[in-house]
């Protein structure tokens, strides 16, 4: 399937200095860039769509500008052209990792655009929040642990044990503190069995 925002986006992207955002690119398109492939769609299924669109373009750029000494640097918060040349410090500028490669080959499949509805948007929202949210009450219980986000759950574990006997009720200490720790240690306990994060 052809994509007609790829030349657009090439030429916005050639014509800008410094960093665009995902929403910026949206703007500069305008509505009518999008207006053939939203019809009939909920607004949710049409946020995904134009999402989709900008998305793929962006993958397929990027692999046609390779050759040519441009790498493309994506991300929704974070679009760039950018030159470049071939010594080693460059390649490893453009190394791909992973989470690049899967993310390009979902962008690059139509049928992700195609087959996608309203029920298959709902439910990418739904894990989206659920592990934004497991990621806010992770941050939360930690900091309440005096633990950062590197800690693993061995590291929780004995931090955990250290602040119970430092502020056991029983021990003197303070008792809604005490009830603190319980909470967030069980709540990172929960998150740890789920395997919601890592």
């Amino acid at each position: 399937m052809h994509n007609p925002l790829k030349r657009p986006i090439l030429e916005i992207l050639k014509n800008t200095d410094g960093v665009l955002k995902e929403y910026e690119l949206h703007t500069i398109l305008g509505g009518d860039a999008f207006s053939q492939f939203l019809n009939g769609c909920s607004s949710e299924l049409s946020l995904f769509r134009k999402h989709f669109l900008v998305m793929n373009a962006l993958y397929e750029l990027h692999d046609e500008l390779l050759p040519q000494g441009l790498y493309l640097h994506i991300s929704a918060l974070a679009i760039q052209l950018k030159e470049v040349s071939h010594s080693d410090s460059d390649q490893r500028v453009l190394s791909t990792d992973a989470a690049f490669e899967k993310l390009s080959r979902y962008y690059r499949d139509w049928q992700h655009f195609i087959k996608t509805d309203d029920s298959e948007v709902a439910a990418l929202l739904q894990q989206f929040w659920n592990k934004f949210l497991a990621l806010e009450e992770k941050t939360e219980s930690l900091s309440c642990l005096e633990l950062d986000a590197t800690a693993d759950w061995p590291d929780i574990q004995q931090q955990y044990r250290r602040l119970c006997q430092q502020y056991h009720p029983d021990k003197g200490g303070d008792v809604l503190y005490f009830m603190q720790i319980r909470q967030a240690y069980d709540n990172l306990k929960c998150l740890y069995e789920r395997h919601t994060i890592n």
